[in-house]
């Protein structure tokens, strides 16, 4: 029935990419990429927001290298497998807090391997298999009006993607996941990975 926070949040980013490719031999290609970000995270009290501490300035930078081998089989299917580092971004108010701020950019790992088609001149199918490592993930506290750092995560699924072109101005796709997720460690309720 009370305000517990009332922020304005400013977030900015900015970001490069550089990729490069080389092909061994005319079925293989292999991709090396690195991408720079950076973050700044501004919040600021406004009037009526009781006991605050969500205000103040910060910012961070992540370098994330990425890696991909695709082997195409023959000119309708293609084998590929990625890895890559990136991260997750908080929410600024929790980064800028006072007492316990929450990191600003998370690290992540993801992993993937699948298989791309084009059957019949008119139909893409992709099926993958991968994986994401968060090394935290951040909970909102609605009482508090702020947020906390929870655990590691591991996510991992498989993901089916097809589109049928019907007509040259029709087509119909379909994308299916099947994910699992759960804490790294246990937090006592019998629930890790």
């Amino acid at each position: 029935v009370e305000n517990v926070s009332n922020n304005s949040v400013r977030e900015g980013s900015l970001s490069a990419y550089a990729e490069a490719t080389w092909h061994p031999t005319t079925e293989l290609r292999v991709l090396a990429g690195l991408r720079a970000d950076a973050y700044d995270f501004h919040a600021g009290r406004n009037a009526g927001a009781g006991v605050d501490t969500a205000s103040g300035s910060a910012n961070d930078q992540k370098l994330s290298p990425k890696l991909a081998a695709a082997y195409t089989l023959n000119d309708n299917v293609e084998l590929y497998a990625n890895w890559g580092r990136g991260f997750h971004s908080n929410d600024a108010r929790g980064v800028v807090r006072a007492i316990d701020p929450v990191t600003p950019l998370t690290r992540a790992v993801g992993y993937e391997a699948g298989t791309r088609a084009r059957l019949l001149d008119r139909w893409d199918l992709a099926l993958a298999a991968w994986r994401l490592d968060l090394d935290s993930e951040t909970v909102w506290v609605g009482d508090e009006g702020t947020t906390e750092s929870s655990g590691a995560t591991k996510r991992y699924g498989v993901e089916l993607e097809t589109r049928f072109e019907i007509t040259k101005w029709l087509s119909a796709d379909l994308d299916l996941t099947a994910t699992k997720s759960a804490f790294v460690q246990n937090a006592g309720n019998g629930i890790s990975v």
